[in-house]
């Protein structure tokens, strides 16, 4: 669970970074409450345990604990007060639908089934009953418009170093969603390959226990025979077949409409790619500060191949632009430069 902690941090510094931003500041086409909203679930999404494909349990055992900014939920009405929690049951108290603050004072989130009560009761009107966008990738957008805010920031502005920070890391993350259709998928949270692989996991019959219907059977490898070389045998007249879907329920199984949906997401992708990556662009962030914690800087090793210079996701940084950050006023920014500008060096040595 160390990568899921470290994505579940990520929001936690995001938080602190938007709860400092200016209303007045804000893009007009930045909705700030659904994007809070986003990173909610963006951060439920790591901090809950995921089945694994094939029948290999879940990824880890219990959920991860959320750190949340009260003073953000509050100044865009994401959390509503609802009382002590000695009030509450321990097994009413859904972490992911709400948080308690350092009083012991339970709030209620947006979107989760008592904010949805109150919402009913009419203890809860206004703006915020209203339920925000969620979406599988489009608050990214929002975020990274948020971050442009500070593209003309001074160098040594605490805001700009921290901003930074966090566009070089949410760059990445961005890089391995999959931009997917609106219209074609659960928007509560990012299509990421785990998401994918989770999805293919329930396919081919790796449903958790109390998904299980009634008189369906755990697989169980000792109910399986074997030939006299070894081979496991499928018994043929005890196989079911009619509950099997058929070719044409599959989704994406007609070959017309998965090319159209290739293209689509090629086409969004490449939209995306340019929104973000004139943001990476102007704010120097292809590659993380060096201050900030280390799994970052191993991710970005990893990522370079020795056969293609082409390390970086979405394409390498140009070149004249990273030479021109050796003469740039901020170390941080010069100490990255000469890093990258190095490791493509060798790379291109190769």
């Amino acid at each position: 669970d160390y990568e899921n902690r470290n994505e579940i941090e990520l929001v936690w510094q995001t938080f602190h970074f938007l709860v400092r931003v200016e209303n007045e500041d804000i893009p007009e086409s930045v909705d700030m409450r659904s994007l809070v909203t986003n990173l909610v679930a963006f951060q439920n999404r790591f901090a809950n345990p995921m089945l694994l494909p094939f029948g290999m349990g879940q990824d880890f055992e219990e959920r991860l604990e959320t750190p949340r900014l009260l003073p953000l939920f509050l100044k865009y009405n994401i959390a509503f007060e609802q009382g002590p929690i000695e009030d509450f049951e321990e097994e009413s108290l859904d972490m992911d639908e709400i948080m308690v603050d350092e009083n012991d004072l339970v709030y209620c989130l947006v979107g989760g089934k008592t904010w949805k009560k109150c919402v009913e009761e009419g203890s809860i009107t206004g703006e915020s009953a209203v339920m925000p966008q969620l979406s599988s990738y489009l608050w990214l957008e929002d975020l990274f418009a948020v971050f442009s805010l500070i593209i003309d920031y001074p160098p040594e502005n605490r805001m700009k170093v921290n901003g930074r920070s966090l566009v070089s890391r949410w760059y990445y993350v961005a890089t391995q969603i999959s931009y997917i259709d609106e219209d074609d998928q659960d928007t509560s949270v990012p299509a990421t390959s785990a998401d994918l692989m989770n999805m293919l996991g329930s396919l081919v019959g790796s449903l958790p226990l109390d998904q299980l219907e009634e008189g369906d059977e755990e697989y169980n490898p000792d109910d399986e025979s074997e030939d006299e070389n070894g081979n496991i045998a499928l018994n043929i007249d005890e196989a079911n077949f009619d509950d099997m879907p058929s070719l044409e329920t599959i989704p994406g199984s007609d070959i017309n409409e998965t090319a159209e949906t290739e293209e689509a997401i090629e086409l969004e992708t490449a939209r995306m790619q340019k929104i973000i990556l004139k943001i990476v662009q102007d704010l120097n962030a292809y590659y993380p500060d060096p201050a900030c914690d280390i799994r970052w800087l191993q991710r970005f090793m990893k990522m370079i191949p020795t056969s293609d210079p082409k390390w970086f996701p979405w394409g390498n940084p140009p070149m004249e632009l990273l030479i021109s950050d050796l003469e740039n006023p901020d170390e941080n920014v010069k100490r990255i430069a000469a890093t990258v500008i190095s490791i493509f060096k060798q790379d291109l040595a190769h």
